[in-house]
């Protein structure tokens, strides 16, 4: 359901060249997990990961 869904979500976006943002091929899907206990991911792994997409995805914009 999310991979369908995300294939599904464009964002236009304003500007002189007015271009559409979506999600690529390398759509990476996991179950997130509140605790360590669960055998899943910690809050600190979560936010490591999206920490470190999110500086990907600004490096790669040239936003330094």
């Amino acid at each position: 359901m999310i991979r369908q869904t995300a294939r599904q979500v464009v964002i236009p976006m304003q500007g002189e060249r007015p271009i559409s943002l979506q999600w690529g091929e390398q759509l990476n899907v996991r179950p997130v997990y509140v605790s360590i206990d669960l055998d899943g991911m910690s809050d600190r792994r979560v936010a490591s990961y999206v920490a470190k997409y999110a500086t990907k995805g600004a490096e790669s914009a040239g936003c330094s």
